[in-house]
């Protein structure tokens, strides 16, 4: 009977929201399997690939109940009787994959060069084995390699992922291993990167590193880069690279992280017959291989993905003998909060920070396909927002939500396919009606689904808040939901605060990639007459940005974005023109732009501010258009806004009271001038975050 007891952190259901990671206490072993070694886990750290599998995301299984974690170290406290390699009382850390392929047949504590396939890292720690986030464990000899007492535990546990990475990315291939020197190129600040600017350094090497901001360049600069390219200001910097090197031959080895998107500029800056390593994926994956670049260069191309267990041995061997002290995050969580490393993870690998607003606004295509266990995620999605209240709409994606729409995709479906697909069509999309319900029940949580429509609240700090929301979008075609080919009535109320829509309005941020603009002439001519103060919408991912667009004093019958814009007192906030336009010491705004850009890297939100006290404070015959599309064939592709204006203190409110969502369905017109934005009177300052899914 077993004394000991381990606590532990089980991925009992793959979850978006990490409920399903459980934590929990369960007895030792108290005898071990001949080639066995119990471990008291000291540090544990993770990877992007624990919250994959941990959310359930990329298709990834995990065996029932496994215990999360690959990266981990400790002391080994017993040992069956066929280990050789440790002893009671080691220091080991661990090492991911227990066996590897040889003559195509699994060999467990292989030692060998073969690197492992990825069949064996599926089957490793964390995923079907137990893995690290635990007080105790129980692993084969083959996952633990010994260190010293140079390392502490903390900094073992960094190396099972991306210390194994850039030392296979170094040294890995026999013959062409980094030496005292020679020129590596490292790209940004993630694990894997770091971990080989710190590694070729203990060589001797001199190291370029990329960028995208100021705050991570002096991170860099700390850590003893040579030389830093920020990416955003030199976008073809595998040139501004080559130059740096001796009569400008190239550099000799380029750890590339971005895939796709980096590799034209990695093959430019790489010597003739130099290295470029392929260790990840973080860019988009739609650009072209440049093979012709790497036929020019006679350069080999290698792609890395962990290593062997001998090379586990070798970069604790040179961190030792070389003193690397390597680079750990700022924060450090104790075990049982480790739920909350999780989301930290989760947070830094996307766009979408969590943020703190006043109200959220979900701008439509809640969906991509329209399918319930989309509406699930994202209302998970939306429950990590910390807002009181989340207010989402429709887009064209939704036609689940449209009746109309859901039955002529029904028959469509049934009717290609010759036979009923009914059975099918409802275990994935539901009847008609259950994705509203989904939404309605998550009520109780300040999510509201707004028909279309105007609707009025009270926000927590008393602001009288009053919204217009419409899901349709003009469409040539009109086969998807809520969406017309001809004409379509917006009514929107004088003194509408925020208009949420999910397509523009035409001839504000409506051009497409093709150049053609598609928004909606109806819709601009009911928001030139209302004049709301904010106007939110996506769709149109080409035309995302902000505009704030000052109204000319007579607005015509049938208005147009030529006739009633004063295009002189009107102002680009931001679009993606200006964000994607490199910008140089030459430039005049040099200094101000960069501390923006700056600004939205460390925030991961593109922020602007036009309350009374702004350089451009919001005020009368004025409207802030926001395009907020960000995500495009489903990967984020842009920033999410948030946004600062004020609004008219609730005459019936105290100066605290909670979300009151009242009249919700009013669509009477009411006859009554615009309210002016500084016309006197108590106001709140309010802050909105702003977001759209799907294309």
């Amino acid at each position: 009977m077993s004394t000991l007891t381990a606590s532990c952190w089980r991925i009992r259901e793959q979850k978006e929201d990490f409920s399903g990671l459980v934590f929990e206490t369960a007895d030792v072993p108290s005898s071990l399997a001949a080639d066995e070694v119990l471990v008291e886990l000291h540090a544990a750290s993770l990877n992007y690939r624990d919250v994959v599998l941990a959310q359930g995301g990329m298709g990834l299984e995990t065996s029932p109940g496994v215990i999360s974690g690959s990266d981990g170290a400790g002391i080994v406290l017993k040992v069956g009787r066929d280990v050789k390699s440790v002893v009671v009382g080691d220091r080991v850390v661990t090492h991911m994959v227990q066996s590897n392929k040889k003559d195509g047949k699994d060999v467990v504590g292989a030692d060998d060069a073969t690197l492992p396939a990825f069949e064996c890292i599926k089957a490793g720690l964390g995923q079907a084995l137990d893995g690290t986030l635990t007080t105790h464990g129980v692993f084969r000899e083959s996952c633990v390699v010994k260190f010293g007492e140079k390392l502490t535990f903390e900094q073992a546990a960094t190396l099972s992922c991306s210390g194994i990475t850039a030392w296979n990315s170094l040294m890995g291939l026999e013959g062409r291993q980094v030496r005292k020197g020679d020129w590596v190129l490292v790209q940004g600040t993630g694990g894997v990167s770091i971990a080989a600017l710190q590694i070729a350094l203990g060589v001797g090497a001199n190291i370029i590193a990329t960028t995208s901001s100021e705050a991570k360049a002096a991170k860099l600069r700390q850590l003893g880069a040579h030389h830093i390219i920020n990416y955003r200001e030199t976008p073809e910097w595998g040139n501004a690279a080559r130059q740096l090197t001796p009569n400008s031959r190239g550099i000799d080895l380029i750890v590339d992280v971005g895939g796709n998107a980096t590799l034209g500029e990695s093959l430019e800056a790489v010597r003739m017959n130099g290295l470029v390593i392929s260790a990840g994926l973080v860019g988009k994956l739609d650009n072209d291989v440049p093979l012709l670049a790497i036929l020019f260069k006679a350069c080999v191309t290698r792609g890395v993905m962990l290593g062997t267990r001998k090379m586990m041995r070798d970069v604790v061997e040179f961190l030792e003998q070389h003193e690397v002290q390597l680079a750990l995050d700022d924060e450090i969580f104790a075990l049982k909060d480790a739920k909350a490393a999780f989301k930290k993870v989760k947070e830094q690998r996307h766009f979408a920070k969590v943020f703190s607003a006043d109200v959220a606004i979900h701008c439509g295509d809640l969906t991509t396909h329209s399918k319930l266990n989309e509406i699930r995620q994202t209302i998970q999605m939306l429950r990590q927002i910390e807002a009181p209240l989340k207010l989402v709409i429709a887009g064209n994606h939704d036609f689940t939500l449209h009746e109309s729409a859901f039955k002529q995709k029904i028959a469509e479906a049934n009717r290609i396919a010759q036979e009923s697909l009914d059975d099918e069509i409802k275990a994935e999309f539901g009847d008609f009606g259950d994705a509203q319900r989904l939404l309605q029940d998550a009520k109780d949580e300040g999510i509201i689904y707004l028909e279309e429509g105007s609707h009025h609240f009270v926000l927590e700090n008393g602001a009288s808040l009053k919204v217009y929301a419409s899901p349709y979008t003009i469409s040539s075609n009109a086969d998807w939901g809520f969406q017309y080919n001809d004409a379509h009535n917006f009514n929107i109320e004088d003194g509408t605060d925020i208009a949420i829509t999910h397509g523009p309005p035409h001839g504000v941020m409506d051009i497409t990639g093709e150049k053609a603009r598609i928004g909606c002439p109806h819709l601009f001519a009911a928001v030139a007459k209302a004049q709301p103060r904010l106007h939110c919408f996506g769709h149109v991912h080409n035309g995302w940005g902000a505009k704030l667009v000052t109204w000319r004093p007579r607005i015509c019958e049938t208005p147009s974005h030529f006739s009633d814009i004063d295009h002189e007192k009107s102002m680009i906030v931001e679009n993606l023109s200006r964000l994607n336009r490199p910008i140089t010491t030459l430039d005049d705004d040099y200094a101000r732009r960069r501390n923006v850009l700056d600004r939205y890297d460390e925030e991961r939100c593109c922020r602007t501010s036009h309350c009374n006290d702004d350089e451009n404070p919001l005020g009368p015959r004025q409207t802030l258009f926001v395009n907020a599309a960000m995500l495009e064939n489903e990967e984020l592709s842009q920033l999410p806004w948030l946004v600062d204006i004020e609004l008219k203190a609730d005459a019936s409110s105290e100066t605290t009271s909670p979300v009151v969502p009242q009249d919700q369905t009013s669509k009477e017109k009411r006859k009554r001038d615009p309210s002016p934005l500084n016309d006197g009177g108590d106001r709140k300052r309010n802050k909105a975050v702003h977001g759209e899914t799907a294309a």
